[in-house]
């Protein structure tokens, strides 16, 4: 059998350009290894939910009609799997101390906080880093991709455990990245390492091709469109969904050295934004498009082989810099009414769920549950191995609280989305509730139940101590 894993890597090495220009093709050795296809993407949000107009009814989705926040997802219900009320195991502080348990959200295990905080961080690695060292991974690949928007803009305040929520180990924060023009520049046009070796850093051809506003796919597509013609006939779609895809994200960041390639090829991009680091840290309007652009970077790094795990924050422990008057239909721009702020953040609609007459909260969190399904719909179109991204992947949406304005740390609420390679086939379609009360905790499952449940999933074998038990997720 052809080995287009080796044709693909020495074509991109000849090209000037990072792996993530071409998706895994079909026959590579990566797709070949014992559990090779599975991907893991954590998406991570605050505040919590208005969570009676959040959570669909327990058990079977069949045939539930989903509540307001939700009800985009209604469409995906065979796709997706609530767990809801989980305990927060080891957690210390107390019932409604949502806010200092930012930090160790994905951990479950023993924690303390440095130096008088309250904030808490935890003693090894978090959920996405097990996952991430239970993968294979392909040579010259990323362990993880970390990924934000915004997260650490002003106004905000706390300790390293109000702004990171992953953790290589104790004491040890990953940094995400929050400018996706960077991120472009190094994942698309980056040379790739020599075996074993570190990044070279981008191509000066390729940088300057990006400083003179064309676009990458114009600068290598004769040599990809050849490419295609190697490849078996059930991978050219592939490929061509994938540079199809790169387009797409190009014109997401039309203002960041790219735009109208010199030589036509009707790649027209959208009106620039000044996606720069000054613009990101100064301007919140910005986030539904920096949002958009860091998912889609995020699905090209997982079905291309850059990286077997991706974490996104969409917010750091109080999300108080957020003014979702500006681009959420329905919210006004300024309130008085506000908590500790004159505008609505993440913060304030949950103290404060309704203003003015307005359900802010509810309308707030139907709209990112609105991108979260639009970005399910974009996965499940990726055609794979095994069938779609979804059916490779799992894709898992979380929060540091359950009811937002009780700061609830003890009834943690998760939504997972697609099948993990069949680890969680069963399970599609469900709402489990872990079965905390609302005031107190303890008495119901645990995070830590469902860290070893997705750990079952993905095949990791070597998982924290703490990491047992089940919340019923994985098949088996």
């Amino acid at each position: 059998m052809k080995n287009w894993d080796l044709d693909r890597r020495a074509l991109l090495k000849s090209l000037g350009v990072g792996a993530a220009c071409l998706p895994l093709l079909r026959s590579s050795k990566v797709w070949a290894q014992p559990g090779g296809n599975k991907r893991f993407l954590l998406i991570h949000s605050s505040e919590g939910y208005v969570q009676s107009a959040w959570k669909p009814p327990v058990g079977a989705l069949a045939n539930a009609t989903f509540p307001t926040i939700t009800k985009p997802l209604e469409p995906l219900k065979n796709e997706i799997t609530f767990v809801t009320a989980l305990d927060q195991p080891n957690y210390p502080i107390g019932y409604n101390w949502g806010h200092e348990c930012y930090g160790v959200t994905y951990w479950g295990g023993p924690s303390s906080a440095p130096g008088g905080s309250k904030y808490h961080e935890p003693s090894g690695p978090t959920l996405d880093q097990v996952v991430a060292k239970g993968l294979p991974q392909a040579p010259g690949s990323r362990l993880s991709l970390n990924l934000m928007v915004q997260v650490d803009n002003k106004p905000a305040s706390g300790t390293t455990g109000a702004f990171r929520c992953f953790w290589t180990g104790k004491g040890a924060p990953i940094n995400p990245q929050g400018n996706p023009a960077t991120l472009y520049a190094d994942l698309f046009a980056n040379r790739p390492p020599p075996t074993g070796g570190p990044s070279t850093g981008p191509d000066p051809a390729v940088t300057k091709l990006l400083m003179t506003r064309k676009s990458i796919l114009d600068y290598v597509g004769s040599s990809l469109d050849r490419f295609k013609l190697r490849v078996g006939r059930d991978e050219r779609g592939s490929i061509d969904g994938h540079l199809k895809a790169i387009r797409t994200l190009e014109t997401e960041l039309g203002g960041v050295g790219m735009g109208p390639p010199g030589g036509g090829g009707g790649y027209v991009p959208a009106k620039p934004d000044p996606f720069d680091n000054a613009a990101i840290l100064s301007q919140p309007a910005l986030f539904p498009k920096l949002m958009t652009a860091q998912l889609d970077i995020a699905l090209a790094a997982l079905t291309s082989g850059v990286t077997r795990v991706v974490t996104f924050q969409l917010s750091n422990a109080s999300g108080n810099y957020f003014n979702f008057g500006l681009f959420v239909d329905g919210i006004p721009k300024m309130n008085t009414t506000g908590y500790k702020t004159n505008f609505v953040n993440f913060h304030d609609a949950a103290h404060n769920p309704v203003q003015g007459g307005i359900k802010v909260k509810e309308i707030i969190d139907t709209w990112f549950m609105n991108q979260y399904a639009e970005f399910l719909k974009k996965a499940k179109t990726v055609s794979e191995p095994g069938g779609t991204f979804l059916d490779n992947a799992l894709v898992m949406y979380g929060n540091h609280m359950g009811e937002g304005g009780a700061h609830s740390a003890y009834q943690i609420p998760w939504i997972l989305a697609g099948k993990g390679g069949t680890g969680i086939t069963t399970k599609l379609g469900a709402h489990i509730d872990g079965g905390t009360p609302m005031k107190g905790g303890g008495g119901g499952k645990t995070t830590a139940n469902g860290f070893a449940d997705i750990c079952r999933i993905m095949g990791v074998k070597d998982v924290p101590a703490h990491f047992t038990g089940t919340v019923g997720l994985a098949n088996g």
